[in-house]
C-alpha cells in the first residue's frame, strides 16, 4: 500500500514514492531533523510477519552501515517507527510499526541504464569498474562479501560520474522460485541455496557452495566483460539455462563481439576463470592491473575503442533489473556525504560557491603521493580558509587517520605552532621530551592530513613543519598563508579572486548569475533578503560592486550583508565613496589589501557611534569572547551606557562577528582576524588601546584568580575547560602586561593560572611563561614564591629535578623570610616529593613530616593530604605496605572532604597499589578503576597513563596477563605521546616481567633493558633495582649465574642505599634461586629462610602468583638436602638480622 505524501516515520517525511520492488517500496523524504534529502526502504507489511525476513532485511543495513568508503552508498539509520499520516494524531497508528532502512539519496543513474543509453569508451569503462573494486576491497577487508555485483547494483552520480555500490546483503531478502524464472532474477539465501542474480553468479555461487571474495571478482568480472562487450558473457532463457553455461561453458569469445586489446582481455578472463584458485585472489590485486591498463592507456600508449552493443539487451532483462535499486535514482540532487574517519571539520553552513575548478586542482594535488607540502596563498579575504577547509573534507576517504583543522590566527609567535597542533589533535607534553618529539611520534605512522590555516603569521616556523613532515611519511600539510613557505617540496597554489565579468559587454543575465563573483553575491544577498533577485535594472550594480570588491569573498559578503537596508544602486554609492577614500593608501601594502581595508572600512562607516565603539574595543580579544567578558571590559572602561547584547548581535549581522556555540549552550564570538587587525588600528588611532587592554587583562586576571581555587576542587573539569577556551586571550593578557612594565599583573596572572599550564599539559610553554615572569621587574616577595612554586612543579613533572629542588628551595628561603608557616610548609612537601623521586627516602620522610606537622597546626587539609601522600609513597618503596596504606587512606579523606577530583583520582590509585601489595586484589583493581574514571572526566593523560600501569602491575601479580598486557600498551603509547619518561619505564618494566613468565626471553630482556636505561637517567634508584632484579632472574633462567649474581647485588646495594626492604627480600629470594640453580644447596635454605623471616617481620602477604618462587626453591632445595641438614640452615636463616642476610647474600 503507497504512503502518502506528508506522512512521517519518526523525523522522516515523506515526500514522494519512487519505487517498489520484491521486498517493498522506495520513497524519497526528507530528514526534519537535519534537513537532507534521503531515500527510505520500507519493508512491505508480508514480510515483517516473518521474523527471519525481517532479520535478513535488518542484516543488510547493518552490512552497509559496517562500510566506510567513498565509492559505498551510505546507511543513515535503521529502524522502525508508526505512519503518522500529515495533519492526523499520532496516536492513532502508534501500534502499527513501518520498518524502514534510511540510506543515502543519489542523483544519478544505475549502469544499467547507463549501458541502455549510450556506448562507453574502454577508458570510462575501466573508470568505473575500478571504482567498484576498490568498493569492494574495503568490504573485503571488513569480511563481507557483496554476492549481488551487477550492473543494477553500480550507481553513477549524476552530478560528476562518482560510482556509489549500493545493497550488500538485499539478495538475503528476496526469494522468488528458481525454476522457470527468467536469468535476470534474484534467487534465495538458505544454505545450500543460490544466492545472487544468476548472470552474474561465479561457479561456487551457482553450486550452491560457501563463497569467499573470489566470487565477487568473478561477478565483476561479468559486469566488465558486459561494459566492454555490449552483452552478458553467459546468456540463456532460463536461470537453469545460464547457470548452466557457468559451470560447464567459457564465456563468449572477445574477436566474436568486438575488439577488446589482447591484454584487457587477459584481465577479463582471469577473473572469469571458473576455478577459483586461477582468478585474481583479491580485489586489490584486479584493481592495480585496471589501474595500469588504464594508465597505459591514458598516456598513449594503448588503443582506445568506442564500444557498441547497448541494442542486444533484450526486454527480457530489463524487466528484470532490480526496481528496488533504481528506485533510488532521482532527477533531484541531494547526496550526502559518506561516514567519515576522524576529523573536527565543521559543517559548513553555506555552500562553497565559484570554486568548482580549483576545488579539483587542490584535491588532485591533495592525492597525488609526491605532493607532501601544499600551500595556498592570496591575500587575505580570498578564501584561502574555506577552501581548504572543503577541499580537506572533501579528501577525508583517502585518510584514514583523519582530517584535521589546525586554526593558527589566534597566535603570533611561531614556537606556539607545535602547541597548537598539540591542543588539537589532544596531545599534552609532559616529561622531558620536547613537544615537537611528541607530534614526531605521535604522527609518525600516521595517515593523517593537518590543514595550518593562516600561516603567515608564524611563517619562522616554517622549519619546524618540514621537520615534522621529514619524519612522518604519511603526513601532509595544507597551508593557508598570505605568504609561501618556500621550503624544499612545496607545492604552491596561489587562490585567486572569484571570476568576474566584462563590465564593457554585460551578458544576458542568465550568463551573469553564472559568473562565481556575481553568484557568490547573489547567494548571500538572498541569505539576508530572501525575495532579491537579479533584475535587468540592477544587474550593472551588482555587477560594478563585484568588479569594486575585486572579486574577494570577504569583500562580497560584507557587501551583501547590506542589503537589507539599501538596494544595489545605493550600495554602489556608498561602497564607491569608501573606495576613493582609501584608493591612495600606502603602497607597500598588496593592492588586494587596500581594496579589503576599503570594503572593512566601509562597513565600520556604516555603524552608529555606539556600535563603533563597541567593535574597536572587541578587537582586543583574541580567539574569542562570551558576552560576560565583553560587558566586563565594557563596564571598566566606564561603557557602562552600551548595550552590549544589542550592539554585539548588530555586529554579527553585519558580519563583523561570528557566533559559535559553546558546550553549556552560551554563545561565543569570534572576530575575523583581517577585521579584527582593521578594528585594532581604529582603537590605536582612537588613542582606546592602553585602557581597553588594561580592562581585558583585569578581568582575565579576575577570571584566573576566580578559577586558581577550582582547580583543586569538585568542579575543577569545567574550570579547566573555560580556561581552555580562553587560553589565546590568557597569553594575549600576560604579553601585553610583560611587555607594558604590568609586572604585578603580570605576576598574580602567572602564579594563578599555572596550574592549568601543568594539568592540561602545557608544561614548556608555562615554564617559559613563569621564567619571563621571574626574569622581570623586582616582584613582591609573597608573589614571586608562589611563581616559584608553579615553575617547580611543572619542573619536576618533566623529570628536571635539579631545576624544581632549586625553584622549591628558593621558595621556601622567602617563605621563611616573610614568616609565612603555609607557604613554608608547602615547600616543605614539594621538596620532600623531589627527595622521594630521587630516592632518598630519609630526607623525604623528614620533609614531609615537617610539613604535615604545620599543615596540622594550620588546619591546611590540602597541605596535609600532599604530606601524608608523600609519606605513603616513601612507606611503599620502603616496602612498609601497612603503613603505605594508612598514610593514602588519610589522603584519600582529606582529598575527598576537599572535593579534588584529581587528588581523590591520585589517591586511589596509590592506596590501590598499597594494598594489592598486601594481597587484596579485588579492592585494590576497584580502587583504581574508580581512579581512572575520574582522570577521564578532568582529561589529565599523564595520570591515567600512570593508573593504567598500576592496574596492569595489579593484574599481572594476580595472573591476569592478558588483561595487564592490554594497559600497559595503552599507558606505553600514551607515555610516548606525552614524553613521561617515569610512567614509560615502569610500563615497559612490567611488560617486560610478563614476557619473561611467558617464555619470551629475548624480548623480555629487550624491554627490561630500556626499562633500567630511562630509571637510571631519571634518577630513580628503586625502578632501577627493581629492572635489575628482573633481569637477575632472566639471566639465570638463561644459564648465566654469575651474571645474575652481579645484578642482584647492585640491586642490593641501591635497595640498601634506599632502605627498600621488601625489594631487598626480592633479592633475597632471587639470589636462593641462583644459588639453587649453582647446586648450593645449603646457600639456597639460608637464603630462603632469611627472607621468610624478613616477611614476617613486615607483615608482608605475598599472592598465589608470587608464592610460587619461593615455594620452588624451597622444595627443590629440601629433595636434595636431608631433613636434618634443611632444618639447621633454615634456622641460621631465620635468625638473621637484614644486615646479616644482606651481607651473606653479597658474599
Amino acid at each position: 500500500m503507497t504512503i502518502a505524501a506528508g506522512t512521517k516515520l519518526g523525523r522522516y517525511e515523506i515526500r514522494s514514492k519512487i519505487g517498489e520492488g520484491g521486498m517493498g517500496e522506495v520513497y524519497l523524504a526528507e530528514d526534519t531533523r537535519l534537513h537532507r534529502k534521503l531515500a527510505l526502504k520500507i519493508l512491505s507489511a508480508d514480510l515483517t510477519q516473518n521474523k527471519d525476513r525481517l532479520r535478513r532485511f535488518e542484516q543488510e543495513a547493518i552490512a552497509a552501515a559496517a562500510l566506510n568508503h567513498p565509492n559505498i552508498a551510505h546507511i543513515y539509520e535503521i529502524g522502525s517507527s508508526p505512519a503518522v499520516s500529515e495533519g492526523s494524531d499520532a496516536s492513532a497508528t502508534a501500534g502499527d510499526e513501518t520498518h524502514f532502512i534510511a540510506m543515502e539519496f543519489i542523483d544519478g543513474l544505475t549502469l544499467r541504464d547507463r549501458l541502455m543509453s549510450a556506448s562507453l569508451a574502454i577508458s570510462e569503462a575501466l573508470d568505473i569498474v575500478t571504482q567498484v573494486a576498490s568498493a569492494l576491497s574495503a568490504a573485503h577487508e571488513a569480511g563481507i562479501v557483496h554476492r549481488d555485483i551487477k550492473p543494477e547494483n553500480i550507481m553513477l552520480r549524476r552530478r560528476d560520474g562518482y560510482v556509489k555500490v549500493l545493497d550488500f546483503g538485499v539478495a538475503k531478502i528476496t526469494e522468488p522460485s528458481l525454476a522457470g524464472t527468467d536469468a535476470a532474477t534474484l534467487v534465495k539465501t538458505a544454505p545450500g541455496i543460490i544466492l545472487g542474480t544468476v548472470n552474474y553468479l561465479s561457479p561456487e555461487q551457482a553450486r550452491g557452495l560457501a563463497v569467499d571474495a573470489r566470487a565477487d571478482i568473478w561477478s565483476l568480472g561479468v559486469v566488465l566483460s558486459e561494459t566492454l562487450t555490449g552483452r552478458k558473457p553467459f546468456e540463456g532463457l532460463t536461470a537453469s539455462d545460464v547457470i548452466a553455461l557457468i559451470l560447464t561453458r567459457d564465456p563468449t569469445p572477445f574477436k566474436d563481439l568486438t575488439e577488446v586489446p589482447p591484454e584487457l582481455q587477459s584481465i577479463v578472463m582471469k577473473t572469469l576463470a571458473k576455478a577459483k584458485e586461477q582468478r585474481y585472489q583479491t580485489m586489490e590485486d584486479l584493481a592495480r592491473d585496471l589501474k595500469n591498463y588504464k594508465r597505459k592507456l591514458d598516456w598513449g600508449t594503448g588503443p582506445q575503442f568506442d564500444v557498441s552493443g547497448a541494442g542486444i539487451i533484450t526486454e527480457a532483462e530489463r524487466a528484470g533489473n532490480s526496481a528496488v535499486d533504481r528506485a533510488i535514482i532521482s532527477a533531484t540532487r541531494g547526496p550526502q556525504p559518506p561516514a567519515r574517519p576522524p576529523n573536527n571539520l565543521s559543517d559548513q553552513l553555506t555552500l562553497l560557491i565559484g570554486r568548482n575548478a580549483e576545488l579539483a586542482e587542490i584535491e588532485e594535488l591533495i592525492a597525488r603521493e609526491d605532493v607532501r607540502l601544499l600551500t595556498l596563498t592570496g591575500p587575505g579575504g580570498t578564501g584561502k580558509t574555506r577552501l581548504g577547509v572543503q577541499a580537506a573534507a572533501d579528501s577525508l576517504p583517502d585518510f584514514a587517520d583523519g582530517v584535521f583543522l589546525i586554526p593558527l590566527t589566534p597566535i603570533t609567535d611561531p614556537h606556539l605552532v607545535p602547541a597548537a597542533i598539540a591542543q588539537t589533535l589532544g596531545l599534552k607534553e609532559s616529561g622531558e621530551t620536547s613537544l615537537q618529539e611528541t607530534l614526531k611520534r605521535h604522527l609518525r605512522d600516521k595517515r593523517m592530513l593537518l590543514v595550518l590555516d593562516n600561516f603567515e603569521q608564524v611563517v619562522a616556523a616554517a622549519p619546524l613543519a618540514a621537520e615534522i613532515l621529514v619524519a612522518c611519511p604519511q603526513l601532509k600539510f595544507l597551508v593557508t598563508s598570505r605568504v609561501v613557505l618556500h621550503l624544499r617540496g612545496e607545492h604552491e597554489f596561489p587562490v585567486q579572486p572569484l571570476e568576474l565579468p566584462d563590465l564593457r559587454h554585460l551578458p544576458p543575465l542568465e550568463v551573469l548569475s553564472q559568473y562565481s563573483a556575481v553568484a557568490l553575491f547573489i547567494a548571500r544577498a538572498r541569505a539576508v533578503k530572501p525575495d532579491f533577485e537579479l533584475t535587468n535594472e540592477n544587474a550593472r550594480a551588482v555587477a560594478e560592486i563585484c568588479m569594486r570588491l575585486d572579486g574577494l569573498p570577504l569583500g562580497l559578503e560584507l557587501a551583501a550583508a547590506r542589503l537589507k537596508l539599501f538596494p544595489p544602486n545605493s550600495l554602489l554609492a556608498r561602497l564607491e565613496n569608501r573606495l576613493k577614500l582609501l584608493a591612495g593608501g600606502a603602497r607597500d601594502l598588496p593592492a588586494h589589501q587596500q581594496t579589503m581595508r576599503a570594503a572593512i572600512d566601509w562597513s565600520y562607516d556604516l555603524l552608529n557611534e555606539n556600535e563603533q565603539k563597541l567593535f574597536r574595543m572587541l578587537t582586543v580579544f583574541v580567539g574569542g569572547f562570551t558576552l560576560e567578558a565583553a560587558e566586563a571590559v565594557s563596564g571598566a572602561t566606564g561603557e557602562d551606557e552600551m548595550d552590549i547584547l544589542e550592539g554585539v548581535t548588530s555586529l554579527a549581522d553585519n558580519s563583523l562577528l561570528r557566533q559559535k556555540e559553546q558546550p553549556n549552550g552560551e554563545p561565543r564570538f569570534i572576530m575575523l582576524e583581517t577585521i579584527r587587525e582593521y578594528g585594532f588600528e581604529k582603537l590605536a588611532a582612537a588613542q582606546e588601546a592602553k585602557a581597553i587592554q588594561r580592562a581585558q587583562a583585569a578581568y582575565f586576571l579576575e577570571l584566573a584568580e576566580q578559577a586558581e581555587p577550582e582547580l583543586s576542587g569538585a568542579n575543577q573539569a569545567a574550570w579547566l575547560d573555560r580556561l581552555q577556551a580562553e587560553h589565546d586571550n590568557f597569553r594575549a593578557a600576560l604579553n601585553w602586561a610583560l611587555q607594558n612594565g604590568e609586572s604585578e599583573i603580570g605576576l598574580r596572572l602567572a602564579a594563578a593560572f599555572w596550574r592549568f599550564w601543568l594539568v592540561r599539559g602545557h608544561l614548556s610553554e608555562g615554564r617559559e611563561q613563569l621564567d619571563r615572569v621571574l626574569s622581570g621587574a623586582a616582584l613582591p616577595p609573597e608573589a614571586r614564591a608562589k611563581v616559584l612554586t608553579g615553575a617547580g612543579t611543572l619542573a619536576q613533572n618533566q623529570g628536571d629535578y635539579k631545576a624544581a629542588r632549586t625553584l622549591f628551595e628558593q621558595s621556601l628561603s622567602i617563605w621563611r623570610q616573610v614568616g609565612d608557616k603555609k607557604g613554608i610548609a608547602t615547600s616543605l612537601h614539594n621538596l620532600g616529593w623531589i627527595a622521594w623521586r630521587q630516592s632518598d627516602y630519609a630526607t623525604a620522610h623528614s620533609l614531609s613530616a615537617e610539613a604535615l606537622a604545620l599543615h596540622r597546626e594550620l588546619g591546611n587539609k590540602q597541605g596535609m593530604a600532599h604530606a601524608v601522600n608523600n609519606l605513603g609513597w616513601v612507606a611503599h618503596h620502603r616496602g612498609d605496605y601497612a603503613a603505605a596504606r594508612s598514610f593514602h587512606e588519610q589522603s584519600l579523606t582529606l582529598r575527598r572532604e576537599l572535593g579534588d577530583k584529581r587528588a581523590i583520582a591520585f589517591a586511589l590509585t596509590n592506596l590501590g597499589w598499597a594494598i594489592q601489595k598486601q594481597g587484596d586484589y579485588q579492592q585494590s583493581l576497584s580502587l583504581i578503576g574508580e581512579a581512572r574514571a575520574l582522570f577521564r572526566q578532568v582529561g589529565d593523560k599523564q595520570l591515567l597513563a600512570f593508573s593504567s600501569l598500576i592496574m596492569a602491575n595489579v593484574l599481572h601479580d594476580h595472573g591476569d596477563q592478558k588483561e595487564a598486557q592490554a594497559l600497559l600498551k595503552e599507558s606505553i603509547s600514551t607515555s610516548h605521546e606525552i614524553g613521561s619518561k617515569y610512567n614509560l619505564a615502569f610500563s615497559l618494566r612490567i611488560l617486560g616481567d610478563i614476557m619473561f613468565e611467558e617464555g619470551d626471553q629475548s624480548g623480555a630482556v629487550d624491554l627490561v633493558e630500556k626499562s633500567l636505561l630511562l630509571f637510571r637517567e631519571i634518577g630513580d634508584k628503586y625502578g632501577a633495582a627493581f629492572a635489575l632484579c628482573i633481569l637477575a632472574n632472566i639471566t639465570s633462567e638463561q644459564g648465566e649465574h654469575e651474571r645474575a649474581a652481579s645484578f642482584l647485588n647492585e640491586s642490593l646495594k641501591l635497595r640498601t642505599e634506599i632502605g627498600d626492604k621488601h625489594g631487598l627480600i626480592e633479592c633475597l629470594e632471587s639470589l636462593a634461586s641462583v644459588a639453587l640453580a649453582q647446586k648450593q644447596l645449603e646457600r639456597a635454605v639460608r637464603l630462603s629462610g632469611a627472607a621468610e623471616a624478613m616477611r614476617e617481620s613486615l607483615n608482608i602477604r605475598l599472592s598465589p602468583i608470587e608464592q610460587k618462587k619461593p615455594d620452588r626453591t624451597k622444595t627443590a632445595a629440601r629433595a636434595g638436602l636431608d631433613e636434618q641438614a634443611f632444618a639447621a640452615e633454615w634456622s641460621r636463616g631465620l635468625a638473621m638480622t637484614l644486615e646479616q642476610a644482606v651481607s651473606y647474600g653479597q658474599s
